[in-house]
């Protein structure tokens, strides 16, 4: 168990609560830990002020929690669980949890035949989006799943109705293409961008692309006709975060950030000499600025940008584990 703690003297108090504020919550696992066997498993709340942990869930070993997603009003999150090799995916799904209490709720397992889709069972989840009004008018939450079960395979894009602190509920399953990594960006038309990374070209993966998707077509009873355009890219993209209503930075590796997207024109063009550092994980933007995971072999670390260049402000160790970061913000009330 990788111990948590705070450096306090004789007259400090730790921190356990950050009234007033909003806190940002850290998973501390990754894609790259489907490789290797990860016996801690859990998810952290942050406080972007003084970036103190301060609650902690754990999750079953090797069930790899890789980020969430906190509803509107700020008491349920989702968790997605991706699962591991070392147990064949025994756990991998949606796990709901009450962040005031930190404890799970409910789950959506994918292993279970009611949740198959397309007549498989689905593995590996990516990346969560809220949506506020999507089709057909009711609140929904997106969920790319990468569904890599030992081998690289297409992916879906779920359309989940919340339930409260209960399992939420597939409405919609669209098709994507393979190895489909990172939050999804919904740009000012109602256009989900989803990045489909390929299966990187260091391990003889196919190129990577870009799918833009018409979300006013989700839950139509109609299959296929969602994607209104596939936009090839240079590199391995995996992800893609929003810089204002009209433009999205693409992130790729092993580099940072070539690309941006103009979200108008559905068109990619290059950016100029990439300027973020290396990102595990989506950006999120709070009152105190910018905010992005970092770490990736080496120990966790979050990152402060500056939005308009792309500079790096502030890199903070988080204090534990290594591995990607992930990272969400919600309101503390």
């Amino acid at each position: 168990v990788i111990p948590i703690h705070t450096d306090s003297g004789c007259s400090d108090a730790p921190v356990l609560r950050e009234r007033g504020q909003r806190e940002v919550f850290c998973g501390l696992t990754g894609i790259i830990w489907l490789h290797r066997k990860m016996q801690d498993a859990f998810f952290l709340v942050v406080g972007s002020r003084t970036l103190v942990p301060l609650r902690r869930i754990d999750f079953p070993a090797n069930s790899n929690p890789t980020t969430l997603l906190p509803l509107p009003g700020g008491t349920i999150a989702y968790v997605a669980l991706r699962g591991s090799t070392f147990d064949n995916f025994a756990s991998t799904g949606v796990a709901v949890v009450d962040l005031a209490t930190m404890a799970q709720t409910a789950y959506l397992d994918f292993l279970q035949p009611a949740n198959f889709v397309a007549g498989q069972a689905l593995a590996s989840p990516e990346a969560f989006l809220w949506h506020a009004g999507c089709a057909p008018g009711v609140p929904c939450a997106y969920l790319v799943v990468n569904n890599w079960r030992n081998v690289v395979r297409p992916g879906w894009l779920l359309v989940l109705e919340p339930a409260g602190g209960q399992a939420p509920a597939i409405r919609d399953a669209i098709a994507l293409g393979l190895n489909p990594q990172g939050e999804p960006l919904l740009d000012a038309q109602g256009e989900l961008w989803v990045v489909n990374n390929g299966g990187f070209a260091d391990f003889a993966g196919a190129p990577g692309t870009i799918q833009v998707l018409d979300t006013a077509l989700f839950g139509d009873g109609i299959s296929g006709n969602e994607t209104v355009a596939v936009l090839p890219i240079g590199g391995d993209p995996t992800g893609i975060s929003a810089f204002s209503a009209a433009e999205g930075w693409i992130n790729t590796y092993p580099a940072s950030v070539i690309h941006r997207a103009d979200l108008a024109a559905n068109a990619l063009y290059p950016a100029p000499e990439p300027t973020l550092p290396r990102l595990s994980g989506p950006l999120i933007s709070t009152p105190q600025g910018v905010f992005g995971g970092m770490g990736a072999f080496s120990a966790a670390r979050l990152g402060s940008i500056d939005p308009a260049t792309g500079a790096l402000l502030a890199d903070i160790p988080l204090q534990s584990g290594n591995g990607p970061v992930s990272c969400r913000a919600f309101t503390n009330p």
